[in-house]
């Protein structure tokens, strides 16, 4: 399985996930529960403020990432 690139690593109100055409990115919690679904456009970012601190996983037309909430 490939990876995606996510930015930054850590961050509290905004991630930015790579994506090449407009795609679903997926953000799981540590549990593997789906907590988060929005698609997304090339430059656009995930808005992580709902999400509670804790590691996340993001998977996006196959491919993997990670980041942390603070």
């Amino acid at each position: 399985e490939s990876h995606v690139h996510v930015w930054p690593e850590v961050s509290s109100i905004k991630i930015m996930v790579d994506v090449e055409k407009t795609d679903t990115v997926q953000i799981y919690n540590a549990m593997g529960r789906l907590v988060k679904t929005q698609r997304v456009e090339k430059g656009q970012g995930v808005n992580i403020e709902t999400l509670i601190p804790g590691l996340y996983t993001v998977k996006v037309g196959g491919k993997t990432g990670a980041f942390t909430k603070e």
